[in-house]
């Protein structure tokens, strides 16, 4: 990696992604293996088989995890350029990711939610994180006219899972005959 400061911000990237990676973590292993949060879901969702997470879901999500982290890290060990660090708006935003989940756990604990509605929050916040992370470096390119020192490779795996993560629920909501978990409605 050149020094150059107009290279992609791993750390803000590594960051991005750790936090989506983590949340998809707890979010397939919660519907996974937790009963409350399906029987919550059945609850919710009464016409359905059951959510759709499967176990290589699981299996994706925590090798997703750990990849990331992996990265981040080596964000932390490697030289990097001094104006390469976690963005402002990047710790901003976990932060306050941080405080909605302590919010809605509050409130589940006072009986105005239940833990499904703490698992669609987290969904959220990856679908956000999903789509912003890239938007800085987008951005950098687009006023330097080049793609100089981002990889392209990465962008288009992590596209390409997203994408297939889409195609397989599409086909395991077309297979069950049940849509209610993608169109969140009962």
């Amino acid at each position: 990696m050149s020094s150059s400061p107009f290279q992609m911000n791993q750390g803000t990237m590594s960051t991005w992604s750790v936090v989506s990676d983590i949340i998809g973590w707890i979010y397939n292993l919660s519907f996974y293996f937790d009963k409350e949060i399906q029987e919550e879901y059945q609850s919710r969702h009464p016409d359905s088989d059951g959510n759709l997470v499967r176990m290589n879901d699981v299996v994706f999500s925590i090798h997703g995890f750990v990849i990331s982290l992996f990265i981040l890290l080596q964000t932390c060990v490697y030289k990097k350029h001094e104006t390469q660090k976690i963005s402002s708006f990047a710790a901003a935003f976990v932060w306050l990711a941080c405080m909605g989940a302590v919010l809605v756990v509050s409130t589940i604990h006072y009986g105005g939610a239940i833990w499904l509605d703490f698992m669609y929050y987290l969904s959220s916040i990856k679908l956000i994180v999903s789509f912003i992370k890239y938007l800085p470096q987008v951005w950098v390119n687009y006023k330097r006219k080049s793609t100089q020192g981002w990889s392209v490779q990465y962008i288009i795996w992590d596209l390409s899972g997203g994408v297939l993560s889409i195609i397989q629920l599409l086909l395991d909501a077309y297979i069950d005959g049940d849509w209610s978990g993608i169109e969140g409605v009962s």
